[in-house]
């Protein structure tokens, strides 16, 4: 489902690209890696490790790696690394909408991450599925209405402008 989902919505699967930009730029650099986490220090704040590799299930993996870029998001941007590369990275992060929608997808894959690890617990039978199942559509289908509570979309808070700029601050 997560997979199909990416290739089915372009902006999921966009989203996951930057994602995946953003995570290659810092995890390709040990000089990187050390003036985000020193950023974060000068800040007060604290650096969520970008994931490695892609070895684990797409949906923990995808949610990792939105989880990694929001949760480092402020301090990407405090970050002293100065290339083409990292401006461009931090400009696109600078979108409301962009950050929006990881948000929402990365609240989305919690949910269903969830539901994953229900189907994979020792005691689960094959009666249990249909109920997991529905629980977790049911969970889904409130995120329309409602933020996940603690989900990333309720602790980030956008006020754009005109030019859908971000001007915020992440409550974490």
């Amino acid at each position: 489902m997560a997979v199909n989902m990416t290739v089915s919505v372009p902006e999921a699967s966009h989203v996951i690209a930057d994602c995946k930009a953003v995570t290659s730029f810092y995890n390709s650099s040990a000089v990187r890696t050390k003036e985000i986490r020193k950023a974060a220090e000068d800040a007060g704040a604290s650096c969520v490790q970008f994931p490695l590799v892609n070895g684990i299930r797409f949906t923990e993996y995808s949610y990792k790696l939105l989880s990694a870029v929001l949760a480092n998001h402020k301090i990407t941007h405090l970050s002293s690394v100065d290339t083409i590369e990292s401006k461009g990275l931090r400009n696109k992060w600078l979108d409301a909408d962009t950050v929006h929608v990881a948000a929402v997808l990365c609240d989305a894959l919690y949910v269903y991450k969830r539901f994953q690890k229900l189907l994979q617990g020792d005691t689960v039978t094959i009666f249990d599925v249909e109920t997991f199942r529905d629980q977790c559509v049911a969970d889904l289908q409130k995120l329309l209405t409602r933020c996940l509570p603690g989900g990333y979309k309720e602790m980030v808070q956008v006020s754009a402008g005109a030019t859908n700029t971000i001007r915020y601050e992440m409550l974490f």
